[in-house]
Parts: C-alpha cells; structure tokens; sequence
C-alpha cells in the first residue's frame, strides 16, 4: 500500500526539496530582503572578527525527498560499516511511441524475447554482483502527484525478469555490435506474448490506453554477492535515454518470408517515475549517533538518498554583539570540515547545501542560496578538505531578529540523484571543527 503523508505535510517541503534535489537552481529574481548595511552616524563603526561562535551539530534522519521524474534512476544495495545498508528500487511508466500501434496479426506473430534496457551511467560504491528483478506495478500512477522517497506501489509479486549484473562501464554487445554501457535485463516471453495479443486494439489506440493496461514495473535489487565490508552497490541509470526502454523482439510470419522486427516502449520526461530509499543502520555508528549513544562524539553524519543530515545550532550568535548597538553582518563563512581519510574509495559527496530549519525542522532557503553559486559555496575543496558556504544574507537577519532561529540543516545536494555521503567533524572544547568566520560592524 503506498504511504500517504498529510498534504500540508508535502506542501511545505515541495519549495525546497524539488529544487535541491533535482539541483534545478535557476537565475533567480528576487526583491532584496534588505539594505545590509544600516546608516552609521559619521565614521565611528567598529569592525570586529569572530571564529569561536559555538556551533552544536547532531546527526539527525531525513524524512522523505522528492524522487519522481528525476534525471536518474538509482538501483542496487550498498552496505558498508559506517553507514548500514541502503537499498534503492524504482517505480516508472512507460509509453507507446506513436498512437494506434498495430504489430499485425495475432496469429502471425511470434514472441522472440523481450529486453528491459536501462543506460548505465555510473555506481557508488563495488563492482560486486547484483539480482535485479522486474515486476508489473498494479496500481495507477497519479499525473501530477509528487512521488517522494517513502512512497511505494502496489505490485504484482510475480517476477517478470531478473539478470546478474556487475556494475562496468564497459560497451554492451546487443545483436552483433557494441552498444553503450547499460543493463539488460531478459523479461519473460510471456509478458511478452501479453503486449503482442493486444495489437490492433483499443490498448494502442493511444498512450493513456497504454497506460491503463500496462501500469508500469518496479525494479529491485534482490540479491547481493560478496561477503566483505563495503559490498555492493548503488547503480545509476538515465531512463530518459534512447537506449533506455523496454524492447519487444518478435517475427511477423504474414508473408512467404518470416521478418524479424522490433519495437521500443519508452521511458519519456513526462512519464511519472520515482526513487524509493531505504536505510538500515542496525549496528554502526550512524545508529549510535541518532541514538546519542556514539563514543566519537566528535563526528557528525550526511548521506543523500534521504539518508541522515546535520542540524546545526548557533544558541550564542546574537550575544556576540551587544544589545543597542547598530549592526551589520560583513561577512558570515561557515566552514565544514572533512573527517581525514572517510570514504577515499567510493568517494565523498561533491556539493553540500545549508538550508534554515523551520519549528518542524523541515528545510527553507536561505536568502543566499539564490546568489551567484560561486558567492554560496558548498563545493568540496579536495586542498583542504571542507566545505565553505558564505551565509552572510542569513545570518544578518538572524541578528537583527528578522528571522526565528531553528538552527540549520546540512545536507547533499542532489539527494535524489546520487548516493554519496560524508563524515565532518562537530566542533570540540577546542572549538577545532565546524566554525563560523564572522566580520562584523557595530556602532554605539
């Protein structure tokens, strides 16, 4: 049965996660929140430097992300020590090319075999093997929902197809020559057979037709070899591609001379489709740390594919400039530092963003994000091992209590489309970690 959150529930995060996790930042046009610099009476401001604001950072889950009509599709296990299992499977539509699809003649027609292709772009984590398995989705998608990371559909429990995949970016030979990287997977002739009987009829009168005989299918991983810590592996594909479809072969016996033919149904942008995410942290620090009960309580977690992310808070912010005085926020630089030495094999995530949380602790866009992306940050410096996010905008209006103060949330940019992940270090008594680079102006 598919989970339904309450509609206010999604409506508050749709502003801000279909656009962080899709990374569909566009030029933004905005009115200014405000003059940042307030009239001083003639020269007399003061400006001062501060790097030891107190910044309290906790591991916490992430609820749900929109998943649906992403770029990518994300297929596959990968279990590792740190993080537990994380397990991604795909629903999707697929569509007729063309209207009125008539294969022929019932009784002339042969089911050869039947191919779902999925364009294999790239995978996070081992080249381990993995099941892969098919299934025909039973319930109607809904046009214009929002699909999110939690939801799930109703499924035929019969397995239409499986195939024993090894993630490789090697060419695939398809017929007799070298096709792109991609995963095919041999459906039964059957469902085959089931597509072929309908030719001609009112089923292809149209897509919406289609659509109604033929739901959709889910795609899973089922099985995982290997044995050893990190296993496994979290496969992205491009739905969207040419080579990506689901592929009918099958002979028109009709004429004197048997002809082999072909037909691709589709996976189009407009197609409903999402991501499904799941997370198992029994018995590793992540647990721990949600938990409270981690001994390194010097580490903090982030993970995409609606995994865990860091709530920071600031409790001391505004005491750093006296009550009564005039001020103004410089500049504000949070600085992230990397865990040395975590994840240097799969690989850390590339871009991070920093949102303020809200009193439900769902995340709002800071007024920042919306400048130059060079002006934001939050790109990994290999260098020096951090992130660096210039949040000048926000906390100007946290200081002037033009904004409740929740805390804010670190996160992956682009969680629905990648599984990347990251150790940072929390700040300690020493205040090494997490910091805040902050210039300030204040006049009595």
């Amino acid at each position: 049965m598919k989970n339904r959150l309450y509609l206010s529930h999604y409506m508050r995060k749709v502003s801000l996660l279909s656009a962080i996790f899709f990374l569909a930042f566009s030029t933004y046009s905005c009115k200014k929140d405000g003059n940042l610099a307030p009239d001083f009476e003639e020269n007399n401001a003061n400006v001062q430097f501060s790097d030891t604001t107190l910044i309290i950072a906790s591991t916490i889950k992430e609820d749900s992300i929109l998943s649906n009509k992403t770029t990518k599709a994300l297929i596959g296990i990968y279990t590792d020590s740190i993080f537990g299992t994380s397990t991604a499977s795909y629903y999707t539509q697929l569509s007729m090319i063309g209207s009125n699809l008539d294969f022929g003649t019932v009784a002339n027609l042969v089911v050869d075999s039947v191919v779902l292709a999925l364009k294999f772009d790239d995978y996070y984590g081992n080249a381990d093997q993995q099941t892969f398995e098919v299934f025909e989705v039973i319930e109607a998608f809904i046009e214009d929902e929002g699909y999110y990371s939690k939801d799930s559909m109703l499924i035929d429990n019969a397995v239409i197809g499986s195939k024993s995949f090894i993630p490789s970016l090697d060419s695939v030979l398809v017929g007799t020559a070298n096709r792109s990287p991609q995963l095919r997977i041999k459906m039964d002739n059957s469902f085959g057979q089931k597509l072929i009987d309908q030719s001609g009829s009112a089923t292809y009168a149209d897509n919406d037709a289609f659509q109604d005989f033929l739901k959709g299918l889910f795609i899973r991983s089922a099985a995982l070899i290997g044995a050893e810590l990190p296993r496994g592996a979290t496969c992205y594909f491009e739905p969207n591609s040419s080579t990506s479809g689901l592929f009918l072969y099958y002979t028109d016996n009709s004429g004197s001379t048997p002809v082999s033919r072909s037909y691709r149904f589709e996976i189009n942008a407009n197609d409903q489709r999402f991501n499904n995410f799941e997370h198992d942290y029994s018995g590793t620090i992540v647990e721990q740390a949600l938990n409270n009960t981690i001994v390194d309580t010097t580490i903090a977690f982030v993970q995409a594919m609606s995994g865990v992310k860091t709530h920071l808070r600031l409790p001391d912010l505004k005491s750093i400039i006296a009550d009564g005085q005039k001020k103004i926020i410089n500049q504000a630089e949070l600085v992230i530092p990397v865990v040395d030495g975590s994840y240097i094999d799969q690989g850390i995530a590339e871009k991070l963003l920093v949102v303020a949380a809200d009193s439900s602790g769902l995340g709002v866009f800071i007024p920042d994000i919306f400048l130059d992306s060079d002006y934001y940050g939050g790109v990994y410096n290999e260098t020096t091992k951090e992130y660096r996010f210039n949040i000048t905008r926000h906390v100007h209006q946290l200081i002037n209590n033009n904004r409740a103060d929740y805390g804010m949330i670190l996160l992956v940019s682009g969680s629905a489309t990648q599984a990347s992940r990251v150790i940072i270090r929390k700040q300690g008594d020493n205040l090494e970690g997490i910091k805040l680079n902050l210039t300030y102006s204040t006049t009595e």
